[in-house]
Formats: structure tokens, sequence, C-alpha cells
């Protein structure tokens, strides 16, 4: 794509996501007042220094990464549950959740703890929580390394 047409699609991108953003109150203060928040908290709490800073300055540095994550991923996040929740991505979700193993594991806790069902009756749960234990062990077993790979 040429750069002739690449700006105005950019700028129509940036305006879009900008009245997005700002549209939505969640993101608005995840992004901008509770890091603000949470340092005025920490910031009256710790007091001294470290290595010659005052401990509010490493608190700000923590708090720069924080908003830069957030800032990449949180809108994002937020805007997916707002999305969700409007009806957009249902039929996406719940097939995502049948594949993962978290939705199975509320379900054999759920109809074991609280519908007092016996272990076998959410065997399938059981057997797909199980074998994604078996696969991450096998995929930690073959990765996991306590020292450095040799390059």
């Amino acid at each position: 794509m040429r750069a002739a047409t690449a700006t105005p699609l950019f700028l129509h991108q940036l305006r879009s996501e900008q009245l997005l953003f700002w549209r939505s109150r969640e993101a608005a203060v995840f992004v901008f007042l509770f890091p603000v928040l949470l340092f005025l908290l920490l910031a009256t709490v710790y007091e001294g220094t470290y290595r010659g800073h005052p401990l509010s300055d490493y608190l700000v540095a923590a708090l720069l990464g924080y908003g830069t994550a957030n800032t990449a991923f949180g809108g994002l996040a937020i805007t997916l549950v707002l999305r969700r929740e409007s009806g957009h991505y249902p039929e996406v979700l719940r097939a995502l959740a049948e594949i993962l193993p978290l939705k199975h594991l509320i379900d054999a806790v759920i109809g074991i703890y609280l519908d007092h069902e016996s272990i076998w009756q959410q065997s399938w749960a059981l057997a797909i929580v199980a074998a994604w234990g078996v696969l991450g062990a096998a995929v930690a077993a073959r990765r996991f390394r306590w020292e450095p790979r040799e390059r």
C-alpha cells in the first residue's frame, strides 16, 4: 500500500480507535485514573530511599511500565469484554472455551461440589483437564531447562 493511500486509512483508524477508547469509561479509568491513585496510595506507604533515589521514583518507573502495558493490552481486553457483552462474539468465545481447560474444570467443580454429582459423572470434563495437564507437562519436560540453552 502506498503512503498516499495509507495515511487517510491510518487517520481514519486512529480516529475510530480514539472514539471507542474515550467512550469506554472503564478504559479511561484503568489507563489514566487507576495508575495515579495507585501511585498516591503506594507513595504514602513507602518511605525512604534506595540506591540514593526516593522509593516513589521507583514507583513512577513501575507505573510507567504498567501504563504502557495497560495502554497496549488493557483497552483491548475491555473492548473485547464490552463487545462480548453486547453479543458480538458469543459463538467464537464459546468455541474457544470448549477447547481450553478452564471451562471444563469449572463445569466439573460445579457438578461435583454444587450439584453433588459423583466424580465419574464429570469424567469427560476431568479427562479434558487431565489431557491439558499431560500436554503441558510434556511441553515443559521438552522445553524447560534450569540452565540457559547454548546457542
